[in-house]
C-alpha cells in the first residue's frame, strides 16, 4: 500500500508519501506538520503493520490525543484530533489518502445573526406598550404574531438569493452521496448548489472507490463557480498462483510482491506488465488488468519447464558426465538439463575426455548419437645422445631434446631426430592408452669434406680454435657451422664461416693478405674487380610462377599463372654488400638492431630504398662500361627505351626462375629440400639467436646470426645462388599488383604493370621464421628502405639480335 499525506496549516497545503515517514510535527522548519509555538520537535507520525501511530518526543509539550493526555505511542484512527500547544490537528482517512489539517485551537467560525429579528423577539414586551382594546384588537395581535416569522424567513431567504451565487458541480461516476460542506450551509439544487461566497469542502463517496474531498471556493466569477470532478477507484484484490507449481517469484511493473501462492494482494486499477520467475522455469511475462473498486480478481499462470530430457550413451559405457563441470551420473543416463549452451564431458579411466557443446532447448526428448570415446594419449620422454636434437613426430617439429610427448596410442609414430653434425635418426614407435615410457636415441656423427688451398701455402690453420696444421688439403669436419682461420707471419689473419653439409664437398681457396699492402685477393674479398663479377647466366624457360591453392602458407597474391622468358640474362650469385655499395655512396649506413651492427663491410645491404638500389646500379654499368638501364622521366627512374643491357634488378620473374628452378628437376617450395623446419645450415632465418628481438622464431633452428650474416655464410643453392632464401630480402624491378584474377595464357616477359605506388620484394630474410614466409613463391612489396630488404645485381645476356659472351 502507498498512502499520499496531503498537509493543510497556516493556510499552506503539501504532500508526502509513505517514503516521507515518519513524519514530523513542530515548529521547526523542517517539520512536515507545522504548528503554532512549541519545540521544534514535538511529536512523530509513523507507520507500522499498514496503520498509523502518533507518537510524542523526548520532553516534548503536554500532548492529548481524542482529549486524553499521551505519555507514548497511541494509534491514529479517522475522525480523531490531537491537541499540541496552542494547535488542533485533525485526521481524516480515506483509502490510501490521509488529510492531516492543522489550525489555532481556539479559532472559531465567524458567525453573523441573520438580517431579521429572530420569531421570538417579536413576542418580547415594547418600551411603550400599546393600550389594551377591545375583542378585534386582541385577533389583530395574534394575526401579527403569525405574520411577522413568516416575513423574517422570506426577508431572509430574498437576502440569500440576493448574495447567493449557483455553484456547478460534476463528478464521475455518480456518487453515492454528495455534499457540500461549509457554513452557512449550501442549498442544493438538482447537480448544482446555491450559496453564499466563501469556502466549501465537497464530500462524494461511492461504493468501490475512495472518498473524494475537494475544497471549493464560491465567489462573484460565474465561470470560476464549476468543478469537474473524477473519483478513484479503489485497489484490486488479487489471488495469484501457478498452478501445482509454488514459489514462484511474482514482479509487477518490475516491482517484486511476493511468492506464489499470493492472496488479496492490492494492486491499483488499470493495465500492469507482470513477471513471473522460478528456478528451472522459463519466465512467464504477460499484461493484465485490475478492475479495481475493492474486487477480487483470480490468475492462474502455467509455468513451462526450462529443461529437456537428454539421454546420453557412450561406447564404451561407464563414462563419468560432467555437466557444465558438475558430476551428473554415468552413461547410459537420461538427464534433465536446464536450456542453453551447456558443456557435457565424457570421461573414462584410459580414453581421452570427449566434450561436446549442446544447446538445449526447452520441454523437449533429446537423444545424441552414440559417442565413441578414444583411447587416452600416451607420454613419451624422449632424451637423445647428444641432448639438444630436434625432434619430428610424424612430419611436424615438436621441439628439442630432453623432450616429453604427447602421442595418441595403438597407433605407429615416425620419430625423426637431427641435430647439427649428426645423421637424421629416425625412429617408429607405438604406445598403449596413458602409458608413460621413456626412450633415450644415440645419434650418429655426420661429415663432410672441406679442400682448402692457401697462399701462402704454409699458413697456419684454425677451426674453432683448435690447429689442424697447414691449411693446404683435404679435412673431414663435422657437418653444422665452423670458423675457419688462417694464420701466417707477415700477413693479415683471414677468418671465415662456414657450413658444411653431409656428402658435400667444398673447395675453399685462401690469398692472405700481406700486412704491408691493402689488395684483397682471396674468397672472403666480399669486391669483384668489374671483369670478374660473379654472375650466373640463365636461359630462356618456360614455367609456373605462384603456389597451388591447397599449398599450405599459400596468399592470396600468388596465383599460378605459367610464364615464358625468351632473353637470356645474368644473375648475381650473391647480394650486394655495404662495402660495395659504398664504393658508390661512402657515407652509407646500414644501421644497427638492439645493438647489433648491420654496418659490417661483408654483410648485404639494408636501409636503401628502390630508388637507391638503381642509382647503384646505373652507376655501376657507368664503371663497366654498360649503357644505363634506368632513365629519369618525370621525377621518376624507368627503364630506358629500348632496354639496354646495362645492370638492373631482376624482373620478378627471372628472380622466381633462378630461385625455384635453376639447377632443378623439380620447382623448391623452401630454400632447403625436404619439409619445414629447416635443416641446420639451410640459411639465415628467425632462428633462436635471434629470439631475443623477434616475436616469432623457428623453435629449435639456430643459425648463429640474429641479424644479417655476412653474404655466402652458407652453401649456394643448385643453381649457384648464395642467400637466395634468407639473409635479407630483395628489391625487383616489378611495380607491385596483386596479379588478382586468371587469364589462363601464357605471359611472356613479364616486367609488372606500367604504374604502381609499390615494388616487389622477394625471398625471405633474418626477420622471417613461419611457413607463409619461408616459402619461395611468398611475395612482399614495399615503397622505402628497410632494415631487412636488400638487393642483387641483373642485366640481359645478350643485347636485342646479337650474341654476348658469357663472363
Amino acid at each position: 500500500m502507498t498512502r499520499i499525506f496531503d498537509i493543510h496549516d497556516s493556510d499552506t497545503s503539501r504532500n508526502f508519501t509513505e517514503q516521507d515517514l515518519p513524519l514530523v510535527i513542530g515548529s521547526g522548519e523542517g517539520a512536515h506538520v507545522r504548528i503554532t509555538g512549541g519545540r521544534p520537535i514535538e511529536a512523530y507520525i509513523g507507520s507500522a503493520d499498514g496503520y498509523l501511530f502518533l507518537q510524542p518526543a523526548p520532553g516534548a509539550a503536554s500532548l492529548l490525543h481524542n482529549d486524553s493526555l499521551v505519555t507514548a505511542s497511541v494509534w491514529i484512527k479517522s475522525g480523531d484530533t490531537s491537541r499540541i500547544g496552542e494547535t488542533l490537528l485533525r485526521y481524516e482517512i480515506t483509502g490510501d489518502r490521509v488529510e492531516i489539517t492543522a489550525m489555532p485551537r481556539d479559532r472559531r467560525p465567524e458567525v453573523a445573526p441573520p438580517p431579521i429579528p429572530h420569531p421570538d423577539s417579536v413576542t418580547a414586551p415594547r418600551k411603550d406598550p400599546l393600550p389594551r382594546v377591545t375583542n378585534p384588537s386582541t385577533k389583530t395581535g395574534s394575526g401579527l404574531k403569525l405574520i411577522l416569522p413568516l416575513l423574517l424567513v422570506l426577508t431572509a431567504v430574498a437576502v440569500f438569493v440576493l448574495l447567493g451565487r449557483p455553484v456547478h458541480i460534476s463528478v464521475t461516476p455518480q456518487p453515492d452521496s454528495l455534499s457540500l460542506r461549509g457554513f452557512p450551509p449550501a442549498i442544493p439544487l438538482g447537480r448544482n448548489y446555491f450559496g453564499l461566497k466563501g469556502d466549501y469542502t465537497l464530500v462524494a463517496r461511492k461504493k468501490g472507490f475512495q472518498e473524494l474531498r475537494h475544497k471549493v471556493r464560491i465567489s462573484d466569477d460565474t465561470a470560476a463557480n464549476s468543478y469537474s470532478l473524477t473519483m478513484k477507484k479503489l485497489d484490486g484484490r488479487l489471488n495469484l498462483t501457478t498452478g501445482e507449481i509454488s514459489g514462484a517469484h511474482v514482479l509487477i511493473d518490475g516491482r517484486n510482491i511476493g511468492i506464489t501462492p499470493l492472496r488479496e494482494v492490492l494492486v491499483v486499477p488499470g493495465e500492469h506488465r507482470i513477471l513471473i520467475r522460478r528456478d528451472r522455469y522459463l519466465d512467464f511475462s504477460t499484461t493484465i488488468n485490475v478492475i479495481g473498486r475493492n474486487q477480487v480478481q483470480t490468475f492462474d499462470f502455467a509455468l513451462e519447464p526450462a529443461w529437456s530430457e537428454v539421454t546420453l550413451t557412450s561406447e564404451p559405457p561407464g563414462a563419468l558426465v560432467l555437466v557444465d563441470g558438475g558430476i551428473r551420473g554415468e552413461t547410459p543416463v537420461t538427464l534433465e538439463l536446464l536450456t542453453g549452451e551447456r558443456t557435457l564431458v565424457l570421461r573414462k579411466e584410459k580414453f581421452s575426455d570427449h566434450t561436446m557443446t549442446l544447446n538445449v532447448p526447452a520441454g523437449k526428448t533429446l537423444a545424441p548419437a552414440l559417442i565413441r570415446l578414444v583411447p587416452a594419449p600416451a607420454s613419451l620422454t624422449l632424451n637423445s645422445k647428444p641432448t639438444g636434437a630436434r625432434v619430428a613426430a610424424d612430419g611436424v617439429y615438436q621441439g628439442v631434446t630432453p623432450l616429453t610427448l604427447q602421442l595418441s596410442s595403438t597407433t605407429s609414430h615416425q620419430l625423426v631426430l637431427t641435430a647439427e653434425g649428426y645423421a637424421p635418426l629416425k625412429r617408429s614407435i607405438e604406445l598403449a592408452p596413458a602409458q608413460s615410457r621413456t626412450v633415450t636415441l644415440e645419434l650418429e656423427p655426420e661429415f663432410g669434406a672441406v679442400f682448402l688451398t692457401s697462399d701462402p701455402p704454409d699458413a697456419e690453420l684454425f677451426i674453432g680454435g683448435r690447429p689442424y696444421g697447414k691449411g693446404v688439403g683435404r679435412f673431414r669436419l663435422r657437418t653444422g657451422s665452423h670458423v675457419l682461420e688462417l694464420r701466417a707471419a707477415g700477413y693479415k689473419t683471414i677468418r671465415k664461416k662456414i657450413t658444411v653439409t653431409r656428402g658435400y664437398g667444398r673447395k675453399l681457396d685462401f690469398r692472405l693478405e700481406p700486412k704491408n699492402t691493402g689488395a684483397a685477393g682471396n674468397e672472403n674479398s666480399a669486391f669483384s674487380p668489374p671483369a670478374k663479377r660473379e654472375l650466373v647466366r640463365l636461359e630462356p624457360a618456360r614455367f609456373q610462377m605462384g603456389a597451388s591453392r591447397r599449398d599450405p602458407g599459400r596468399r592470396a597474391n600468388e596465383r599460378l599463372r605459367t610464364v615464358r622468358i625468351t632473353r637470356p640474362f645474368y644473375l648475381g650469385s650473391r647480394e650486394v654488400t655495404n662495402r660495395e655499395y659504398r664504393r658508390f655512396k661512402p657515407g652509407h649506413s646500414s644501421g644497427s638492431i638492439s645493438g647489433m651492427s648491420l654496418d659490417s663491410d661483408d654483410q648485404p645491404v639494408v636501409n636503401v630504398s628502390w630508388n637507391d638500389a638503381v642509382l647503384y646500379l646505373n652507376w655501376l654499368s657507368r664503371q663497366d662500361g654498360l649503357p644505363p638501364f634506368y632513365v629519369e622521366k618525370g621525377g621518376s627512374m624507368v627503364p630506358a627505351r629500348p632496354m639496354t643491357i646495362g645492370y638492373r634488378l631482376p624482373f620478378e620473374a627471372e628472380w622466381s626462375y633462378a630461385a625455384r628452378y635453376s639447377g632443378r628437376r623439380n620447382p623448391s617450395r623452401y630454400p632447403w629440400d625436404g619439409i619445414f623446419p629447416p635443416l641446420p645450415g639451410s640459411g639465415n632465418f628467425a632462428d633462436e639467436s635471434a629470439r631475443a628481438i623477434l616475436g616469432i622464431v623457428i623453435q629449435g633452428y639456430n643459425d648463429t646470426y640474429p641479424v644479417t650474416a655476412p653474404v655466402a655464410s652458407f652453401p649456394k643453392n643448385l643453381g649457384g645462388f648464395f642467400d637466395m632464401g634468407g639473409n635479407v630480402s630483395e628489391w625487383c624491378h616489378d611495380l607491385y599488383s596483386p596479379y588478382s584474377g586468371f587469364s589462363g595464357k601464357t605471359e611472356v616477359d613479364p616486367t609488372g604493370p606500367e604504374t604502381g605506388t609499390h615494388h616487389v620484394v622477394r625471398d625471405a630474410s633474418w626477420r622471417d621464421g613461419s611457413v607463409t614466409e619461408l616459402r619461395l613463391s611468398y611475395r612482399s612489396y614495399a615503397n622505402q628502405a628497410r632494415d631487412h630488404i636488400g638487393f642483387r645485381v641483373a642485366r640481359f645476356a645478350e643485347p636485342p639480335g646479337k650474341t654476348e659472351e658469357k663472363p
